[in-house]
Protein backbone atom coordinates (compact mmCIF):
# COMPACT_ATOMS: atom_id res chain seq x y z
CA UNK A 1 0.00 0.00 0.00
CA UNK A 2 2.81 1.99 0.62
CA UNK A 3 4.22 1.97 -2.43
CA UNK A 4 0.51 2.67 -4.19
CA UNK A 5 0.54 5.97 -1.95
CA UNK A 6 3.93 7.12 -3.22
CA UNK A 7 3.20 6.96 -6.49
CA UNK A 8 2.07 10.00 -8.68
CA UNK A 9 -0.37 7.75 -10.52
CA UNK A 10 -3.45 6.28 -8.98
CA UNK A 11 -3.62 3.01 -8.49
CA UNK A 12 -5.90 -0.73 -7.50
CA UNK A 13 -4.94 -2.98 -5.36
CA UNK A 14 -6.50 -6.36 -6.71
CA UNK A 15 -7.73 -9.20 -4.01
CA UNK A 16 -9.08 -13.00 -5.11
CA UNK A 17 -12.15 -12.75 -2.60
CA UNK A 18 -14.57 -10.31 -0.96
CA UNK A 19 -12.82 -11.42 2.72
CA UNK A 20 -9.36 -9.86 2.33
CA UNK A 21 -10.95 -6.81 0.08
CA UNK A 22 -12.37 -5.79 3.73
CA UNK A 23 -9.12 -6.78 5.77
CA UNK A 24 -7.19 -4.46 3.12
CA UNK A 25 -9.75 -1.72 4.03
CA UNK A 26 -9.90 -2.33 7.32
CA UNK A 27 -6.22 -1.92 7.73
CA UNK A 28 -5.87 1.25 5.76
CA UNK A 29 -9.64 2.76 5.78
CA UNK A 30 -8.14 5.26 7.95
CA UNK A 31 -6.34 6.77 4.98
CA UNK A 32 -9.07 9.04 3.13
CA UNK A 33 -6.93 8.30 -0.30
CA UNK A 34 -7.94 4.65 0.10
CA UNK A 35 -11.90 3.36 -0.98
CA UNK A 36 -13.14 0.08 -1.17
CA UNK A 37 -15.52 -1.06 -3.89
CA UNK A 38 -17.24 -4.13 -4.75
CA UNK A 39 -19.07 -5.97 -7.10
CA UNK A 40 -22.17 -4.97 -8.39
CA UNK A 41 -24.36 -7.59 -7.01
CA UNK A 42 -23.44 -6.19 -3.56
CA UNK A 43 -25.11 -2.88 -3.71
CA UNK A 44 -29.49 -3.00 -3.82
CA UNK A 45 -31.36 -0.49 -5.67
CA UNK A 46 -32.52 2.53 -4.53
CA UNK A 47 -35.48 2.49 -6.54
CA UNK A 48 -35.99 -1.35 -6.33
CA UNK A 49 -35.01 -3.27 -3.68
CA UNK A 50 -35.40 -6.80 -5.10
CA UNK A 51 -32.45 -6.27 -7.61
CA UNK A 52 -29.23 -5.24 -7.45
CA UNK A 53 -26.73 -3.14 -9.42
CA UNK A 54 -26.04 -6.38 -10.95
CA UNK A 55 -29.44 -6.00 -12.56
CA UNK A 56 -29.15 -2.63 -14.22
CA UNK A 57 -27.92 -1.06 -17.45
CA UNK A 58 -28.80 2.61 -16.02
CA UNK A 59 -25.45 3.16 -14.75
CA UNK A 60 -24.83 6.62 -16.60
CA UNK A 61 -28.45 7.97 -17.79
CA UNK A 62 -31.84 6.69 -17.84
CA UNK A 63 -32.90 6.26 -14.07
CA UNK A 64 -34.09 9.08 -11.81
CA UNK A 65 -32.45 7.62 -8.92
CA UNK A 66 -28.84 7.93 -10.13
CA UNK A 67 -27.53 10.11 -7.41
CA UNK A 68 -29.16 8.02 -4.69
CA UNK A 69 -27.57 4.67 -6.34
CA UNK A 70 -25.12 3.18 -3.61
CA UNK A 71 -23.13 1.74 -6.33
CA UNK A 72 -22.72 4.92 -8.23
CA UNK A 73 -21.79 6.53 -5.47
CA UNK A 74 -19.20 3.97 -4.28
CA UNK A 75 -17.77 3.76 -7.96
CA UNK A 76 -17.24 7.74 -7.82
CA UNK A 77 -15.61 7.48 -4.53
CA UNK A 78 -13.42 4.50 -5.78
CA UNK A 79 -12.54 6.08 -9.44
CA UNK A 80 -11.54 9.46 -7.26
CA UNK A 81 -9.25 7.71 -4.83
CA UNK A 82 -5.54 7.43 -4.71
CA UNK A 83 -5.76 3.97 -4.28
CA UNK A 84 -9.27 1.64 -5.04
CA UNK A 85 -9.40 -2.00 -3.53
CA UNK A 86 -11.09 -4.05 -6.08
CA UNK A 87 -11.85 -7.86 -6.98
CA UNK A 88 -9.76 -9.49 -9.72
CA UNK A 89 -13.46 -10.07 -11.98
CA UNK A 90 -14.75 -6.26 -11.41
CA UNK A 91 -11.46 -5.06 -12.73
CA UNK A 92 -11.07 -7.03 -15.49
CA UNK A 93 -14.88 -6.69 -16.51
CA UNK A 94 -14.33 -3.01 -15.81
CA UNK A 95 -11.08 -2.23 -17.88
CA UNK A 96 -12.20 -3.93 -20.74
CA UNK A 97 -15.69 -3.21 -21.21
CA UNK A 98 -16.48 0.01 -19.37
CA UNK A 99 -13.21 1.90 -19.11
CA UNK A 100 -13.02 2.56 -15.52
CA UNK A 101 -9.75 2.50 -13.39
CA UNK A 102 -7.97 1.43 -16.63
CA UNK A 103 -4.39 3.54 -16.96
CA UNK A 104 -3.66 2.81 -13.22
CA UNK A 105 -0.63 1.54 -11.33
CA UNK A 106 -2.22 -2.41 -10.11
CA UNK A 107 -0.87 -4.37 -7.23
CA UNK A 108 -1.71 -7.88 -7.53
CA UNK A 109 -2.12 -9.62 -4.18
CA UNK A 110 -1.99 -13.17 -4.32
CA UNK A 111 -0.78 -13.06 -8.11
CA UNK A 112 -0.30 -16.56 -7.99
CA UNK A 113 -3.69 -16.54 -8.87
CA UNK A 114 -3.46 -14.28 -11.88
CA UNK A 115 -3.83 -16.75 -14.65
CA UNK A 116 -6.74 -18.81 -12.93
CA UNK A 117 -8.72 -15.27 -12.98
CA UNK A 118 -7.57 -14.44 -16.63
CA UNK A 119 -9.01 -18.15 -17.98
CA UNK A 120 -11.81 -17.13 -15.99
CA UNK A 121 -12.62 -14.26 -17.57
CA UNK A 122 -11.87 -15.35 -21.11
CA UNK A 123 -13.37 -18.65 -20.92
CA UNK A 124 -16.69 -18.79 -22.42
CA UNK A 125 -19.96 -20.91 -20.86
CA UNK A 126 -23.09 -21.98 -22.38
CA UNK A 127 -25.69 -23.49 -20.56
CA UNK A 128 -27.60 -26.66 -21.66
CA UNK A 129 -30.55 -24.71 -20.73
CA UNK A 130 -30.39 -21.70 -23.15
CA UNK A 131 -28.71 -23.82 -25.38
CA UNK A 132 -31.89 -25.77 -25.85
CA UNK A 133 -34.73 -23.43 -25.35
CA UNK A 134 -32.90 -21.32 -28.20
CA UNK A 135 -32.06 -24.10 -30.66
CA UNK A 136 -28.49 -23.31 -30.70
CA UNK A 137 -27.47 -26.82 -31.96
CA UNK A 138 -23.99 -27.30 -32.09
CA UNK A 139 -21.00 -26.92 -34.50
CA UNK A 140 -21.12 -29.29 -38.00
CA UNK A 141 -17.95 -30.81 -37.15
CA UNK A 142 -16.87 -30.89 -33.23
CA UNK A 143 -12.97 -31.51 -33.91
CA UNK A 144 -12.15 -29.07 -36.01
CA UNK A 145 -12.07 -25.55 -34.87
CA UNK A 146 -13.09 -23.55 -37.71
CA UNK A 147 -16.37 -25.45 -37.48
CA UNK A 148 -16.78 -24.47 -33.92
CA UNK A 149 -15.88 -20.73 -35.22
CA UNK A 150 -18.70 -20.48 -37.74
CA UNK A 151 -21.07 -22.16 -35.22
CA UNK A 152 -20.59 -19.34 -32.75
CA UNK A 153 -20.72 -16.64 -34.70
CA UNK A 154 -24.28 -17.78 -35.80
CA UNK A 155 -25.15 -18.33 -32.10
CA UNK A 156 -24.24 -14.97 -30.85
CA UNK A 157 -26.43 -13.38 -33.90
CA UNK A 158 -29.10 -15.57 -32.32
CA UNK A 159 -28.79 -14.96 -28.60
CA UNK A 160 -28.70 -11.30 -29.85
CA UNK A 161 -31.54 -11.32 -32.00
CA UNK A 162 -33.37 -12.73 -28.62
CA UNK A 163 -32.45 -10.18 -26.69
CA UNK A 164 -34.05 -7.64 -29.01
CA UNK A 165 -37.24 -9.07 -29.39
CA UNK A 166 -37.62 -9.30 -25.51
CA UNK A 167 -36.30 -5.69 -25.13
CA UNK A 168 -38.82 -4.75 -27.89
CA UNK A 169 -41.88 -6.65 -25.97
CA UNK A 170 -41.03 -4.44 -22.95
CA UNK A 171 -39.62 -5.77 -19.54
CA UNK A 172 -41.91 -5.77 -16.68
CA UNK A 173 -40.20 -7.98 -14.39
CA UNK A 174 -37.43 -8.28 -12.72
CA UNK A 175 -36.89 -12.06 -14.07
CA UNK A 176 -37.61 -10.46 -17.65
CA UNK A 177 -34.57 -8.02 -17.12
CA UNK A 178 -32.80 -9.98 -15.71
CA UNK A 179 -32.74 -12.83 -18.53
CA UNK A 180 -32.45 -9.81 -21.13
CA UNK A 181 -29.01 -8.59 -19.34
CA UNK A 182 -27.49 -12.44 -19.27
CA UNK A 183 -28.89 -12.71 -22.95
CA UNK A 184 -26.59 -9.67 -24.02
CA UNK A 185 -24.02 -10.83 -22.13
CA UNK A 186 -24.17 -14.26 -23.67
CA UNK A 187 -24.71 -12.71 -27.38
CA UNK A 188 -20.85 -10.75 -26.53
CA UNK A 189 -18.72 -13.49 -25.01
CA UNK A 190 -20.21 -15.99 -28.32
CA UNK A 191 -18.83 -13.12 -30.41
CA UNK A 192 -15.68 -12.94 -28.50
CA UNK A 193 -15.40 -17.08 -28.96
CA UNK A 194 -16.06 -16.89 -32.75
CA UNK A 195 -13.40 -13.98 -33.08
CA UNK A 196 -10.63 -15.72 -30.54
CA UNK A 197 -11.51 -19.47 -31.03
CA UNK A 198 -8.69 -21.40 -32.59
CA UNK A 199 -6.56 -24.63 -32.75
CA UNK A 200 -5.50 -24.11 -28.82
CA UNK A 201 -9.26 -23.95 -27.64
CA UNK A 202 -10.70 -26.49 -25.93
CA UNK A 203 -14.73 -28.03 -25.85
CA UNK A 204 -16.09 -29.46 -22.54
CA UNK A 205 -19.28 -30.54 -22.06
CA UNK A 206 -20.15 -31.19 -18.63
CA UNK A 207 -23.63 -32.10 -16.74
CA UNK A 208 -25.24 -28.75 -17.35
CA UNK A 209 -22.95 -26.81 -19.80
CA UNK A 210 -20.62 -26.48 -22.42
CA UNK A 211 -17.59 -24.94 -21.90
CA UNK A 212 -15.04 -23.07 -24.06
CA UNK A 213 -11.46 -22.32 -23.11
CA UNK A 214 -8.45 -21.87 -24.34
CA UNK A 215 -5.51 -24.38 -22.82
CA UNK A 216 -3.00 -21.16 -22.35
CA UNK A 217 -4.21 -17.96 -21.45
CA UNK A 218 -0.94 -16.34 -22.30
CA UNK A 219 -1.85 -15.20 -25.51
CA UNK A 220 -4.95 -12.83 -24.22
CA UNK A 221 -2.85 -11.73 -21.51
CA UNK A 222 -1.86 -8.39 -22.67
CA UNK A 223 -4.74 -7.31 -24.54
CA UNK A 224 -7.04 -7.93 -21.20
CA UNK A 225 -4.89 -7.09 -18.67
CA UNK A 226 -1.58 -5.67 -19.25
CA UNK A 227 -1.89 -2.62 -21.55
CA UNK A 228 -4.86 -1.72 -19.07
CA UNK A 229 -2.05 -0.50 -16.85
CA UNK A 230 0.77 1.54 -16.42
CA UNK A 231 2.59 -0.15 -13.19
CA UNK A 232 2.25 -3.68 -11.70
CA UNK A 233 3.49 -4.82 -8.05
CA UNK A 234 2.53 -8.66 -7.67
CA UNK A 235 2.84 -10.41 -4.00
CA UNK A 236 2.30 -13.48 -3.18
CA UNK A 237 3.68 -16.36 -0.38
CA UNK A 238 2.92 -19.28 -2.86
CA UNK A 239 4.78 -18.76 -6.44
CA UNK A 240 6.41 -21.99 -6.75
CA UNK A 241 7.78 -20.76 -9.86
CA UNK A 242 8.17 -16.94 -10.97
CA UNK A 243 9.45 -17.86 -14.33
CA UNK A 244 6.96 -20.45 -15.17
CA UNK A 245 4.03 -18.04 -13.50
CA UNK A 246 5.87 -15.46 -15.78
CA UNK A 247 5.39 -17.25 -18.78
CA UNK A 248 1.85 -18.77 -18.21
CA UNK A 249 0.31 -14.56 -18.01
CA UNK A 250 3.14 -12.85 -20.21
CA UNK A 251 0.98 -11.30 -23.31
Amino acid sequence: MAWALSLDDKAVYLCSTKMLQQQLFEDFHHLKQVKLLWGRNNYVCTKSPELTAEDCDKETSGCDFLEECPYVTAKRQALASRVAILNYSYYLHEVNYVGGFASRAVILDEMDLLEQELLKFVRVELPDKVRAQLDLGQAEHTTKWESWRDWASGAAGAVAKEARKLRSKGINTKAELRRVLYLEKLAKRLGFLSSSVNHNWVWEKTDSKWVFQPTWVSPYAKDVFWQHGTKFLGMSATILSPKILCRNVDG
